[in-house]
């Protein structure tokens, strides 16, 4: 009983207490008097997106995780599993640019928004790329990791109204993906942002029911930057941590989910409200998902019948025994 009872707490702080900070951050231009603005609605959804897996990352470690990831505070090159601590700077600097890109959209010229919008995002995907490093990376990967980040910020921009749902699924299927490969610290922070980007999702609506002047949420500019960004680095982190020997596709395939988003997308553009519209690509990345899953568990449960009675194949993986890795992310 006392067990279960941490348990939930433990939920609570590292899950639902990130969530509901992103919703009150975001809740007056969602349904205040702010939801006319469509600057503050942009700057708000994505800002309280960053905000959540920033406010989990402390819940779930420390603010010393956070710090020890500036350029004055160069990591322990015999530490390497404390690398994925820079998923935190990450969601910190997005924290930073979510307002300044708004507000820069919103003083742009007319017709340049959308190209402001694409240097934000090229420029923050080859600082992730060609900066953070995680274990075992090569020039390669880091390129890749700068071209996902890229690609996936673009299939956010696309979605419109549907963007905050689509984030919440892929942000709950890399909660999934990296609990099943044993990164309990990934899981929570995933969690927590698919919880926040949930609640916004319903209160957006509320505030849209309730006032008839409101702006659609923005999928373009801050919001794509922000999701696309984080969803690549979680991806790959993912990717670079993983215990349990899933296939390499699987991580790149999970944060290009939203290309989900156009399964349905000849029924999208002919929907006859935006309701409608948002439920079809939802739907579309919904069932990506879960295709992905199934082909995830398939493999997994081959595997698991070849490699049976076999040694850990963590052992000695980043010079540290498999003990050592487990203990860390429990």
């Amino acid at each position: 009983m006392e067990s279960s009872n941490e348990l939930l707490w433990y939920a609570l702080s590292v899950v639902a207490f990130p969530a509901l900070i992103a919703w009150l951050a975001a809740m007056p231009a969602l349904v205040g008097p702010l939801r006319t603005r469509r600057a503050a609605v942009e700057m708000s959804v994505a800002f309280a997106l960053a905000l959540a897996f920033l406010v989990s990352f402390v819940r779930e470690l420390e603010v010393g995780a956070l710090t020890r990831q500036f350029p004055w505070s160069p990591l322990d090159p015999s530490a390497p599993i404390e690398r994925w601590h820079r998923l935190a700077l990450i969601a910190l600097a997005l924290c930073v640019l979510a307002p300044v890109l708004a507000g820069s959209r919103e003083l742009a010229m007319r017709g340049m928004d959308r190209l402001l919008s694409a240097k934000f995002i090229v420029i923050a995907s080859l600082c992730v790329g060609l900066l953070v490093e995680f274990p075992e990376s090569t020039a390669l990967r880091q390129w890749m990791q700068a071209l996902l980040c890229a690609v996936s910020a673009y299939y956010y921009s696309r979605l419109g109204g549907a963007a905050l749902w689509v984030s919440a699924i892929v942000f709950a299927s890399l909660a999934a993906l990296t609990l099943l490969a044993g990164c309990a610290s990934f899981a929570v922070m995933c969690a927590a942002t698919s919880l926040a980007a949930f609640g916004m999702a319903i209160i957006a609506a509320i505030g849209a029911w309730r006032n008839p002047r409101a702006v659609a949420i923005v999928s373009g500019g801050a919001f794509a930057l922000v999701a696309g960004i984080l969803t690549a680095s979680v991806a790959m982190a993912g990717g670079a941590y993983d215990m349990m020997s899933i296939p390499v596709w699987v991580w790149p395939a999970v944060a290009c989910l939203p290309v989900g988003g156009f399964v349905f997308d000849r029924l999208a553009r002919r929907a006859p409200h935006r309701a409608a519209a948002t439920f079809w690509r939802t739907l579309g990345v919904f069932l990506l998902a879960i295709v992905l899953f199934v082909a995830v568990m398939v493999l997994q449960a081959a595997d698991s019948k070849e490699g049976e009675g076999g040694a850990d194949p963590m052992d000695g993986i980043y010079g540290v025994s498999s003990e050592t890795i487990h203990v860390t992310f429990s």
